[in-house]
């Protein structure tokens, strides 16, 4: 009973950071906006393509914490002060994805160490199954309902309303409008499926070839 509890606690674990890869590979992806910019004539709503691009890039800086600043007056009072929470909440991600991945670590080297390869690999099969089953209801629920998906996630993530933007006026939203945030999320979570699935293939193949007598 405790082995199948523990199995499923790190499955669970395991498929948080499988779910936070995709959007940890996507998130400063400096020229898949580009694409989103190109797809949606982004830059015909302002004055050059290469002011977007350049703000784009301090943008992903600041993001990245690279720059303590967001010196621009791209942005105006109110984005830089949502954009703060953004960066915060990314940042925050960010840390939890790669200390789950060094727990992670420690978790598989414990149990080769005991020589419990069986056990790893079980692990893997159920948290890639987890990962998929939980990425195709997401995908469904954001494919018939991404309104409601996007305004629950503002209101979940952030303690104020300053993402409330007005497309008439603040570039953040003229820049990046909802269309490219459904775009990214299926980007996002389509890695997220691709890694849990080589992972389930590949650990299954091992278990039924090596394993399974």
């Amino acid at each position: 009973m405790k082995k199948n509890i523990l199995l499923i606690l790190i499955s669970i674990f395991l498929s948080i950071i499988l779910i936070l890869s995709g959007f940890r590979l996507i998130i400063f992806n400096e020229n898949l906006y580009k694409k989103e910019f190109n797809k949606y004539n982004i830059y015909s709503n302002f004055d050059s393509k290469n002011v977007v691009d350049k703000n784009l890039n301090l943008l992903i800086n600041y993001l990245k914490n690279k720059d303590s600043k967001l010196e621009t007056d791209f942005f105006n009072k109110k984005e830089k002060v949502h954009l703060n929470d953004v960066k915060n909440l990314i940042q925050k991600l960010i840390f939890l994805f790669y200390s789950f991945i060094t727990l992670l670590i420690l978790i598989i080297s414990y149990f080769i160490y005991k020589k419990r390869y069986k056990f790893i690999l079980k692990f893997l099969i159920l948290a890639s199954v987890f990962t998929m089953f939980f990425i195709l209801m997401f995908y469904l629920l954001i494919l018939f309902n991404f309104d409601d998906t996007f305004t629950y996630f503002h209101l979940i993530s952030f303690d104020n309303n300053i993402w409330l933007l007005d497309p008439e006026t603040d570039n953040l939203i003229k820049m990046f409008p909802q269309e490219i945030f459904f775009d990214m999320t299926k980007i996002a979570i389509f890695y997220s499926f691709f890694i849990s699935f080589v992972i389930l293939i590949i650990s299954y193949l091992f278990l039924k070839k090596f394993l399974v007598k």
